[in-house]
């Protein structure tokens, strides 16, 4: 069962901000402790309430969501944020994601989506919007490949050789029987390499897989 969820939402639209708060307020599980319009407000609102996650925009005046979410994570590196933006550019994912964010959702993304976002990234995982994890997975394969070997993903976690491989198609958003199609393997070997794979990475899932290249140094942005 989910305890309730402290959370602040913050975004400089009123209306958008009043119709997420609104939205949320219909969960029995979700308790909004305080709203901002701006960074600087996010702050001090973390430092006041102390909320379980911060919601927060990007594009916001006085101090955008990027900012804050640095300024909190130095200050209160408990508390947990998700970006919810209209940006969809894998350079704004994984600035937030280096600076600490947890989580990344669109706005068009649906009350179902964000509901999950809140509930993982409470639980301790890590969230990217479904429809935005594939290109993700491409942009880290596309960055890795400029970097120098002795950094690449296979060192760093200490994959063999065909879960390198295994990993490399799973970056490019391949299902498992793509994968499996591609190595010329089963599918149950694909699942196989790729437990292991998430095992060396200490991750559950392939959106953790992506986080943790970033966080690790992998990716450079």
């Amino acid at each position: 069962m989910t305890n309730h969820i402290r959370t602040a939402v913050i975004d400089d639209h009123s209306m958008i901000r009043e119709g997420i708060v609104n939205l949320l307020e219909r969960e029995d599980e979700i308790d909004i402790v305080a709203q901002g319009a701006n960074g600087q407000e996010a702050i001090e609102i973390v430092k006041e309430h102390r909320p379980d996650i911060v919601l927060m925009d990007i594009n916001m005046p006085i101090l955008n969501g990027i900012e804050a979410t640095e300024k909190i994570k130095n200050e209160y590196p408990k508390t947990k944020i998700i970006m919810l933006t209209i940006h969809d550019g894998e350079e704004y994912i994984f600035k937030a994601i280096n600076l600490g964010a947890e989580g990344y959702v669109l706005k068009d993304a649906g009350k179902e989506i964000l509901l999950s976002a809140l509930k993982n990234v409470y639980n301790g995982d890590a969230f990217i919007s479904p429809n935005i994890t594939k290109k993700v997975f491409k942009e880290l394969t596309r960055l890795e490949r400029k970097k120098p070997t002795k950094e690449n993903p296979q060192q760093v976690f200490r994959f063999s050789k065909r879960e390198w491989e295994v990993y490399k198609l799973m970056a490019e958003g391949n299902s498992n029987k793509e994968i499996g199609c591609a190595l010329n393997i089963t599918e149950k070997t694909v699942k196989n390499h790729v437990s292991s794979i998430f095992k060396k990475m200490e991750v559950f899932d392939r959106t953790q897989a992506v986080i943790k290249g970033i966080k690790e140094g992998v990716v450079e942005v």
